[in-house]
């Protein structure tokens, strides 16, 4: 064997024992590191992936439009799915300038509800919305005698509401809008006996509103005043006190 063979061979050997060595201290990295830190390590050549994200109102009120607009580095998105929780079976695609509009449903009290954006290629987004119960009130007479005019007022967070559908049972194919102070009016008919009728209000965004009221027979009214006034001898009417205040007017005048 001479010396260049001899060479030869230590130098596969050297070559060999660094191998060993770099695979050994590879083993003992693994061994140490725990995998977390591993898998965070990012791969070589991994694409990028831009994050979508969503500009929408954060609040909005019951039954009205509202616009989600997708975007990914400032500019629009079209073509990305987006989602509304208060429709979990319903998906839209956003338009050329990433636009999608939803309508939001009627609640019986503020509820928070989940936008989702989502196309392949993007990280997907989600933002909340809280949609807000608009609930009408009525204010009217509790009670009106028969063939007599009354007033209903409508309001909604303590505010006139006009344009509000008004709807009185002793006629049921008649609704009157509200006029711009929320007001309406409605004549009582005329019933044999005092008789329960429901008046409701309603109007797109907001939820509808009941109340009750009682048309009374006059002829009833009457006896049940004179039957009063006789139980009460010593009680008078307001008629009758409003008369003698005329006579007692008409004789200072003398």
């Amino acid at each position: 064997m001479n010396k260049y063979t001899i060479h030869y061979k230590n130098v596969i050997a050297m070559k060999n024992v660094k191998k060993l060595a770099i695979m050994t201290l590879a083993i003992m990295l693994i061994g140490i590191l725990p995998m977390s830190s591993v898998s965070s390590i990012p791969s070589i050549g991994q694409p990028y992936c831009p994050h979508l994200s969503i500009t929408a109102p954060s609040t909005v009120y019951e039954n009205q439009e509202f616009t989600v607009h997708v975007f990914a580095n400032n500019q629009p998105v079209p073509g990305a799915w987006v989602s509304f929780s208060a429709f979990p079976n319903m998906a839209k695609q956003t338009n050329s300038d990433g636009i999608v509009n939803f309508w939001a449903p009627e609640v019986d009290a503020d509820t928070v509800y989940t936008i989702t954006a989502s196309k392949i290629g993007y990280s997907s987004a989600t933002a909340s919305i809280t949609v807000i119960n608009q609930q009408l009130v009525i204010q009217a007479p509790s009670s009106v005698i028969e063939n007599q005019e009354f007033t209903v007022h409508v309001f909604a967070n303590n505010q006139p509401v006009p344009g509000a559908w008004v709807s009185f049972s002793a006629f049921p194919n008649m609704a009157k809008q509200t006029n711009s102070d929320g007001i309406v009016n409605f004549w009582a008919p005329e019933v044999d006996a005092d008789t329960v009728y429901t008046i409701t209000a309603s109007k797109i965004g907001y939820s509808s509103a009941t109340a009750s009221i009682t048309v009374i027979n006059f002829q009833i009214y009457q006896q049940n005043s004179q039957s009063n006034s006789l139980s009460n001898p010593n009680k008078q009417s307001s008629s009758q006190l409003l008369l003698k205040m005329v006579q007692r007017l008409l004789l200072n005048i003398r």
